[in-house]
């Protein structure tokens, strides 16, 4: 995954490889649609 920001709404590749990397290591993050859900997001 190459370095960039983020957003809430994203879409894309670099969305769906975050999810996957979320879930190897034992966080929830729904389906892995490639979609950025904003509570991934909450400050």
């Amino acid at each position: 995954m190459q370095s960039s920001n983020l957003r809430q709404g994203d879409s894309g590749d670099d969305e769906k490889t975050l999810q996957r990397a979320l879930a190897e290591h034992g966080f929830s993050p729904g389906a892995i649609n490639a979609s950025l859900i904003p509570f991934l997001l909450d400050d």
